[in-house]
Parts: C-alpha cells; sequence; structure tokens
C-alpha cells in the first residue's frame, strides 16, 4: 500500500502492506495514509485484525491513528491487535492520544520485548527479529503449520476408508488398528506450510537471515542503488543487491523489493536490474500491486 522510503511522493505513498490470509489481515507497518490505500485497494479499515510495527519511524507509523479512528467508527465492539517494539512504548501511546475522539474499538497490545515466536493466529505462527537500526526494529515472519494431507490409495491399502479412526489421526499421534499403529505417514504425507519475512529498515545483520530463510515470499527494504552502498551502511539501510543476495543465500523462492529513496526517482528501473542480476526472481513493489502466492 505504500513503497517510499522517509517521505511520500507523487507516485508512492509512505512505508505499508497488507496480508491477507482467510479472515486475518495482517498490516505490516502503517505509513501515513494507509487507511486511504485499503480504500483504493476496494478494502477498509476492518479488514485489518493485526497489526505488526517494525519501529517507530514516521514513515512506518503516521497512518495509525487515522486507522485506529476509521475502526472506532465503523467497527464499535470489535478489537485489533498491535504488535510493536516494548523500547518505543511511549510513541504507541502518544500517536493514539494525539487528539480527540470516541475510541470504539479495543486495542490489544503486544509489545515484542524477545527474538522468536510471539503469539498464533490459528494455523499462523508469527515471530519477531531484531534488527539494525538507528531506532531498535524488528522484523516478523508469518508462518504457516506444517500441512497434512491424507491419501486414498494409502487409506484404502491401509483399510481404513471411511473409517471414523482417521480423525483421530495427526502428524503427532497414530491409532491402533487390526494389530498395527498407523502413523499419519501410513496413510498421508506431509506438506511444509508457508513463511512470509518481512525486512523492514535495517543494516545487514544476524537477524535478516533468520526472517528469510526458506520464505516463501519475502518482503525486503531495498532503499538505496548499489552506487550508495556506504550511505545505506551509514544509515543501516539495504541496498536492491543486499536484498537480492539475502534472498539468493536462504533458499527464498520470490523477493519484493520495497522502500525506496525518493532521490532516484528518475531512474527507478535500476531497482530491479540490480536486483534481478542477483536474484531473478525479484518484483519490485509498487503501490497497490497485489503478489499472489
Amino acid at each position: 500500500m505504500g513503497t517510499a522510503s522517509q517521505i511520500p511522493t507523487k507516485w508512492r505513498n509512505s512505508c505499508s502492506m497488507l496480508f491477507r490470509w482467510r479472515d486475518h489481515g495482517f498490516l505490516l507497518d502503517a505509513g501515513e495514509g494507509a487507511q486511504r490505500q485499503l480504500y483504493r485497494l476496494g478494502l477498509g479499515a476492518g479488514d485489518v485484525n493485526i497489526v505488526l510495527i517494525s519501529h517507530f519511524h514516521g514513515d512506518h507509523v503516521l497512518g495509525l491513528p487515522g486507522l485506529i479512528q476509521s475502526l472506532s467508527l465503523q467497527t464499535e465492539g470489535r478489537s485489533i491487535r498491535i504488535v510493536y517494539p516494548y523500547a518505543q512504548e511511549k510513541y504507541l501511546h502518544h500517536l493514539l492520544r494525539g487528539s480527540v475522539f470516541q475510541q470504539g474499538v479495543s486495542i490489544e497490545e503486544a509489545p515484542v520485548k524477545l527474538e522468536g515466536a510471539q503469539f498464533r493466529v490459528n494455523d499462523l505462527l508469527i515471530s519477531a527479529y531484531r534488527f539494525a537500526h538507528k531506532l531498535p526494529s524488528w522484523g516478523y515472519t508469518i508462518h504457516e503449520d506444517e500441512k497434512v494431507k491424507f491419501d486414498p490409495e494409502k487409506i484404502a491399502a491401509a483399510g481404513l476408508t471411511n473409517n471414523p479412526l482417521l480423525k483421530r489421526i495427526t502428524p503427532e499421534s497414530g491409532v491402533e488398528f487390526n494389530g498395527k499403529t498407523i502413523t499419519y505417514e501410513t496413510v498421508g504425507e506431509r506438506k511444509p506450510g508457508f513463511k512470509v519475512g518481512y525486512i523492514p529498515d535495517t543494516g545487514l545483520c544476524p537477524g535478516i537471515n533468520k526472517i528469510a530463510r526458506n520464505c516463501d515470499l519475502l518482503i525486503c527494504e531495498a532503499t538505496y542503488l548499489d552506487e550508495d552502498r556506504d550511505k545505506a551502511e551509514e544509515n543501516t539501510h539495504l541496498t536492491a543487491p543486499q536484498a537480492a543476495e539475502i534472498a539468493s543465500l536462504n533458499n527464498v523462492k520470490n523477493l519484493v523489493i520495497t522502500h525506496f529513496s525518493q532521490r532516484y526517482q528518475d531512474r527507478e528501473s535500476q531497482f530491479l536490474e540490480e536486483a534481478k542480476s542477483v536474484f531473478p526472481n525479484t518484483i519490485m513493489a509498487e503501490d497497490l500491486l497485489t503478489v499472489y502466492f
């Protein structure tokens, strides 16, 4: 919903993305104008039930107050979970109480204190890892549980076709049938669930690989072109080739680069060229772009 770094431009809004899975809407950061971008996508504030805040630089959070106020007007009685760096808690409270309105939405604060798993939403596990930025910054993964799929031929071979015992077989435990232990491998197969990773503002650091490893979809900042690698390091950001290198080294299937500096507005195509030269399966994000995987 927003692909610019630091300030919006004529063509790019401030940083914000929406990940949708079944009934869940995860807002990855909430830059200025986030709720308007939702409407432009044919959605609304009510389509968001979890917000994952990476850090409190303005281009990542100034859309949050408007989103909460719209939710209060439109969806009274519902709740929203806001996940954010614990060390910057005061900034969240400043944003939420910066104007006068009647709060009609229940806010569940979920401060991130330690790296690793944070919470579950049905069959999704949300984890967070610390990054190297001028403010404490965190990246997130949304990881679906291992999928389980029964094989009708294997079920028939085991003599369990239409047998209610099938409902008791899980990846963790089997059942006894005709003197044999029937495990999930006997009648089905395991498939890994999807993994989505979000790498916001950061310099190179160990947390990056923890986020990126084996992602089906990796959303990664690429603020600078390679010619400004020194400036990227100085400002704790990544270049387009560095984002692509991260994807290449971590068995990523699809890379989306975003968070582009406005200094390159007249030659933005170079971002994609530099990234694809390292990792061909790269998409350059545009505002309102929808990616299916």
